[in-house]
């Protein structure tokens, strides 16, 4: 049976990107790293380093001659730098400042396939933001932002730049790092994804797949998808096999080593907390702190994932308009009748999924609160409807290379069952039923069907043996409900649960003092709050006055 799904809904690539939680609006420009590797993304056998063991035990920590130039320059004395390079060592080199903030970058050679020492290596490309020497230093605490698909180096030095760490982790060097086949981190395009996805209809990648869907159902569509992804697959040669989260937590192990740390310090935003979970269910006596903001669910299923997100989506458009009626966030008058004009106007351009696209990105971030109301004033007060073509593309396009990594990703963590497409059509029945306008937000459901990639999948997140982690969970979050945090928190042995009254994704660093407190205080002192304790909403500053 062809399905037609609403065209007036929020785009494909946009919601696919947003599928563990989302990338992040886009930061300011990080400080570039000037002086990037030149090797190629994997290593020939006859050129890698000596083989890193696949899983270390406690015995061999004794054993490693790890060199004290991992930490920082200042605190190494002389006559202990070690003579000869180890299979661990990373070469630090400057590659700018962001804010007040040196950073520096290196690579670390790891295994392609932990399960098969003598696999190829390839590159995990990191970024030291080192601490002010003024403060006490407290180590190294490893950032990941989320996606899957992004970068992290880019986002943890541009939050760094900002400041945000200065709060929540003072005396921490900051360790961001491009998670295998990301960014630099021999990262791989697909080239036929643009072709794909747009071809020669003249639309965006993500509404050319809506289209696609629309006219030809989900049988077509998948039966595409399966096309593309072996395509990928072959572009990508091995790697595409060896992108899951059960790699990238080895990954990360090796990374704490790297820095010669013996236990991990980890912040982890929307997917991020699913590697910071996982690896304390992998490596529970490797850790110090982890701290888990805006969680996934601790079971990894997709279907559920993306049902989850568009359940909260209408959840939380329908709160947006109940804070504008309480005066809480501050609205044009009858902000209802203005977002259906608002429609009609972006419909009548022929625009309405990219309109409505950055109404769902209002609606996910903290600046949201401003630029939606700033969206519906532009709509009572302008005489045409033409001012909207200045807000397409405002918040990206897209990054189709992202587009695959983050379906790659998902797809082989996924430990749930998929949907038949019976199934699925009555899910979308269902979703049309009770949203036209957004229902097309539930379309990603599928995106694993038909995708070629081995399943690896990620085991209910339950980390028995991990000391205590701070799970975050925000009350007005669509990318990821605050029943996920709970959800998380409660599956986690060890996991205590702070409940954040903030509006949007994800919360530490962006200026909650309640929060940033909170974690502070857990990553410096190991300090856990109170059961039950809720940071309430941040409190705008006050303008200042004459």
């Amino acid at each position: 049976m062809t399905k037609l799904f609403p065209l007036a809904g929020v785009s494909w690539l946009a919601l696919t990107l947003s599928a563990c939680g989302g990338d992040e609006a886009d930061p300011p420009s990080a400080a570039p790293d000037t002086e990037s590797p030149t090797d190629t993304d994997t290593v020939p056998m006859d050129e890698q380093m000596p083989t890193l063991q696949p899983v270390l035990n406690d015995n061999d920590y004794a054993e490693l001659d790890l060199p004290t130039m991992l930490v920082r320059p200042e605190a190494t004395p002389p006559e202990a730098t070690p003579q000869g390079p180890t299979p661990f060592e990373l070469s630090w080199r400057s590659c700018g400042i962001s804010g007040t903030r040196t950073v520096q970058c290196a690579e670390l050679q790891v295994p392609l396939d932990y399960d098969n020492p003598e696999s190829e290596r390839i590159l995990i490309s990191l970024n030291r933001i080192l601490a002010p020497a003024d403060v006490e230093h407290h180590g190294s605490l490893l950032y990941n932002p989320g996606g899957p698909g992004g970068s992290g180096k880019e986002v943890a030095s541009s939050l760094a730049g900002a400041g945000s760490f200065d709060a929540l982790a003072p005396g921490f060097d900051i360790i961001g790092f491009d998670p295998r086949g990301v960014g630099d981190s021999s990262a791989l395009e697909c080239e036929f994804i643009d072709d794909f996805l747009a071809g020669d209809t003249g639309t965006t990648p993500e509404d050319a797949m809506m289209e696609m869907v629309s006219q030809y159902g989900l049988e077509a569509a998948i039966d595409d998808w399966a096309w593309l992804s072996e395509q990928c697959s072959g572009y990508w040669g091995q790697l595409f096999e060896h992108m899951g989260s059960n790699d990238v937590v080895q990954d990360i192990d090796a990374i704490r080593l790297a820095l010669g740390e013996e236990k991990l310090n980890f912040l982890g935003a929307s997917y991020g907390t699913r590697l910071g979970a996982l690896y304390a269910q992998t490596f529970p006596e490797r850790v110090r702190a982890i701290v888990l903001d805006a969680p996934v669910a601790p079971r990894a299923s997709f279907v559920e994932q993306i049902q989850g997100q568009f359940d909260e989506l209408l959840v939380v458009h329908e709160a947006f308009f109940a804070e504008c009626d309480a005066g809480r966030i501050a609205c044009p008058p009858d902000a209802r009748a203005l977002f259906d004009a608002f429609v009609a106007s972006a419909d009548s351009l022929a625009i309405l999924p990219q309109m409505l696209s950055n109404w769902q990105v209002g609606l996910s971030y903290a600046f949201g609160t401003d630029y939606l109301p700033f969206v519906l004033d532009e709509q009572a007060t302008q005489p045409n409807a033409e001012w909207m073509y200045g807000h397409i593309g405002i918040f990206g396009d897209g990054d189709t290379s992202g587009f695959i990594q983050q379906t790659n990703i998902n797809c082989t963590d996924n430990a749930g069952p998929l949907l038949s497409i019976a199934e699925a059509n009555a899910r979308i029945d269902d979703a049309i039923a009770r949203s036209p306008l957004f229902a097309g937000a539930i379309g990603p459901i599928i995106n694993c069907n038909g995708w070629t990639v081995t399943p690896d999948p990620v085991a209910p997140l339950t980390a028995p043996l991990a000391p205590p982690i701070l799970v975050i969970a925000g009350t007005r979050d669509l990318r990821t409900p605050t029943q996920w945090g709970r959800d998380m928190a409660d599956s986690l042995e060890s996991g205590v649960l702070l409940v954040s009254e903030h509006w949007g994704h994800t919360v530490t660093g962006d200026g909650s003092e309640c929060v940033d407190g909170v974690v502070r205080d857990y990553l410096v002192n190991l300090a856990l709050p109170a059961e039950g304790t809720v940071c309430p909403t941040p409190t705008p500053a006050a303008a200042p006055t004459e």
